[in-house]
């Protein structure tokens, strides 16, 4: 079967390119919208990527974003020495109008938009705050007063000072991430006009994930190309012509830009999760080819028949890179069992993108190597010399070296348990990012820029007009109000409290000093159709309290969510509620995101492994290739607990491309071996003319590789600098243990490895 393909493939080279050609041609070409001259490859930073695709948590946020507004809105702060003042009012005025008049914000909280309760002898005035814009000091004074005295406003759409205002800009949610790029751009150039000098700036969950996702695009496209060139350069160096690297980068680049195509195709966008995709997919194709070349040298420095070196070369790799291919599919089609559908639209663009690249590897390179393949290349004695070096010092230490595996996968399994779960977005950003400063203002000056909602249910309708009911709500918020990281909490009580004060004159007292039930239905009756239902359902059997945080890890978050969510879970009088809303449902689900990759891995490990005792049908083989990968994986996982070095969306990923270029090279090495081991049956002569064939081409893509991931660490954002570091100090560990490691423990168990033949 491999001969006739390799005749095949020697035949009709040309046609084989000329086809590859046309299809990398059309490939990317629909890559790219002629008729809006942009990419159609985009960057979705939408909470929906991040969550499940079902679950109580999703159902209980859908529920609440349903009775309440979406809390997954964009901030627009500004300050000043005193807001209160008739030109700085009338900006915000105007500002605020000309927000609600672009397409697209469905809503804008403000104190231009926010309502003002007033009664005044026989008749009540329910106006917005800045109806009429104070023109003299005494009702500039008198509009800072109301203003901060009310708790709503306070915090929440005015700093306690007076010297700041923020609005909360609400997006249609059908937007897709270029209109509301745009849509934001229009936002900040309307705040920079109408400020007329005032420090503004926008901040929030929302812009930092649209932030985050325009470097990515913008990283994407720069320094992606870039890797890829030193990669090249890399390979220019090794094999010392220009055919060893470029034939790799076009059977690559055809693999990447075919599963892009069928991903665009699909309807699917990247984000925080699938981003890394391009990568993973020209990283572990890159392998493949190089294999694939080395051989060919090889064959061809032994004799002057081009067609017949390749057609040996495709008889050998065929089976170790067919094998690798299968194995990492497996371990990324792992990865679709995830609730999450970014995790299963990555395993399975990741798994089809390998499928693809091992198809290239076997029919575009050798093509090429047919077709322009003009000299023969040379037996390199420095290369024998050093496998022979190798050999005596695995030989002579292997014990030494199998323990110090031992030890080091010990310790990093201690170091594993260590492991700090969780997602900064606001690290993303470098030091000197202006990011940080205003974000840090926003929580200074207001409540917190980070919304959390607690959704509270009561048995029965109008319970929470009801004075007991409003005592558990009071109670809760105090309590809350109380951890040093929240910053406001806004409830139906401080609505209620607002209502009042507004009424006073036209209410009689309760002797008991409490407001009764009536009393707060008479209330609500009077003002409640002005923002009621911001706190509160029709029926009143549900209400929610908004918290704000300046809290942005998501571990941090975490805390402060089961925090609260277990003194819900003990609240009296059959009331029961859950902590939801955009933030906390993010934070959530990315920590469940990291820990699950812990057991996608194991799981792909065990498939890997059943493939691997079905194809060489030795428990023992099978353990021997495997072992290899599980030592560089414990490492990684042993690094990261003992630096604190988060395990986030990002450095989770971090193991799937190891495991992928790691299984490739040990699986290489052991079926050399065996191959070798069969023909002398001495396991040092066997590990020598192993270490000596593929000592080369895992060297080479190993550097070239680890040299690529390190490009990837000059963009602008922070996870794709310990991605790219993470990813080149792992795959150097993972050469290290396949040159050193693997040949010991082939070494150890050749007996075993010879009875299974």
């Amino acid at each position: 079967m491999i001969s006739r393909v390799a005749g095949y493939l020697s035949r009709n080279p040309s046609l084989i390119l000329a086809i590859a050609f046309v299809v990398a041609g059309l490939s990317t070409g629909y890559l790219w919208d002629f008729e809006k001259n942009s990419a159609r490859l985009e960057i979705d930073p939408s909470i929906k990527n991040l969550v499940p695709n079902n679950g109580q948590d999703l159902k209980i946020y859908h529920h609440t974003q349903e009775i309440f507004e979406n809390d997954d809105y964009l901030l627009v702060v500004w300050l000043t020495q005193d807001l209160f003042t008739t030109k700085n009012l009338r900006a915000l005025k105007r500002f605020t109008r000309e927000l609600e008049s672009l397409p697209g914000v469905v809503k804008v909280d403000s104190l231009a938009t926010a309502m003002s309760i007033n009664s005044e002898l026989d008749w009540t005035r329910i106006d917005p705050f800045l109806h009429s814009i104070p023109s003299n000091a005494e009702e500039l004074s008198k509009a800072r007063k109301n203003a901060l005295a009310n708790p709503i406003f306070n915090g929440q759409l005015v700093s306690g000072e007076g010297n700041g205002a923020i609005l909360s800009v609400h997006f249609d949610q059908a937007f897709s991430n270029v209109e509301l790029m745009v849509l934001m751009e229009e936002v900040r150039s309307l705040s920079e006009h109408n400020a007329e000098g005032l420090r503004q700036f926008l901040t929030g969950p929302l812009y930092m994930r649209m932030e985050t996702s325009r470097l990515l695009m913008r990283d994407l496209y720069r320094v992606l190309p870039m890797a890829v060139l030193v990669t090249l350069f890399i390979a220019i160096l090794g094999f010392r012509n220009i055919l060893g690297p470029i034939l790799p980068a076009f059977s690559n680049i055809l693999a990447l830009v075919v599963t892009l195509m069928i991903f665009v195709a699909q309807g699917n966008k990247l984000n925080f999760i699938t981003a890394i995709l391009p990568a993973v997919i020209y990283v572990i194709g890159f392998a493949y080819s190089i294999h694939v070349i080395t051989e060919f040298e090889r064959f061809f420095a032994q004799m002057k028949d081009k067609h017949q070196a390749l057609k040996w070369a495709l008889e050998d790799v065929f089976l170790p890179i067919t094998l690798t291919a299968m194995t990492t599919a497996i371990g990324f089609l792992s990865l679709t069992l995830s609730d999450i559908r970014s995790i299963q639209i990555f395993g399975l663009y990741a798994a089809l993108g390998t499928s693809l690249a091992w198809i290239t590897s076997l029919i575009v390179v050798p093509s090429g190597l047919a077709c322009f393949a003009s000299h023969r290349g040379e037996i390199r004695k420095k290369e024998y010399q050093l496998s022979q070096k190798i050999t005596r010092f695995v030989v002579n230490y292997r014990t030494s070296i199998l323990t110090a595996g031992f030890v080091l996968f010990m310790v990093s399994i201690w170091g594993a348990s260590r492991i700090n779960v969780s997602t900064d977005y606001l690290e993303n950003f470098s030091d000197d990012n202006v990011i940080h400063e205003n974000f840090r203002l926003t929580n200074s000056t207001f409540s917190g820029a980070v919304p959390v909602q607690v959704l509270l249910r009561a048995p029965h309708e109008d319970a929470f007009k009801d004075p007991q009911f409003l005592q558990i709500v009071t109670d809760l918020q105090s309590w809350i109000e109380a951890i040093p990281s929240v910053g406001g909490v806004y409830t139906i009580v401080d609505y209620l409290d607002v209502l009042e004060t507004a009424f006073a004159e036209e209410l009689e007292e309760d002797p008991s000093g409490e407001r009764s039930k009536n009393l707060n239905s008479a209330l609500l009756l009077f003002g409640g159709g002005v923002d009621a239902d911001r706190y509160a359902d029709p029926s009143f059997s549900e209400t929610i309290l908004r918290v704000k945080t300046s809290l942005v890890a998501t571990k941090e978050i975490t805390r402060l969510i089961d925090l609260i969510q277990a003194r819900v879970d003990a609240l009296p009088l059959g009331v029961s509620g859950n902590v939801t809303g955009s933030s906390s449902l993010i934070a959530k689900t990315i920590d469940s995101i990291a820990k699950g990759q812990l057991m996608s891995l194991f799981f792909a490990l065990l498939s890997i492994y059943v493939v691997l005792l079905l194809v060489f049908k030795s428990w023992i083989v099978a353990l021997v290739a495997l072992l290899p990968n599980a030592l560089p994986l414990s490492v990684f996982f042993g690094y990261l607990g003992v630096t604190g070095t988060p395990l986030n969306i990002t450095t989770s990923m971090v193991a799937a491309v190891v495991l992928g270029i790691a299984i490739d090279d040990s699986i290489h090495f052991l079926t050399r071996f065996k191959k070798e081991f069969s023909k002398v049956s001495s396991s040092t002569i066997a590990i020598q003319r192993t270490l000596k064939a593929i000592g080369r081409p895992v060297t080479l893509t190993t550097l070239a590789l680890c040299a690529g991931f390190v490009m990837l660490s000059i963009g602008e954002l922070q996870n794709q600098l310990q991605f790219g570091l993470l990813s080149a100090g792992s795959l150097f560990i993972a050469w290290l243990v396949d040159i050193i490691f693997t040949p010991a423990l082939c070494h150890l168990l050749a007996p075993l490895i010879q009875k299974s033949e």
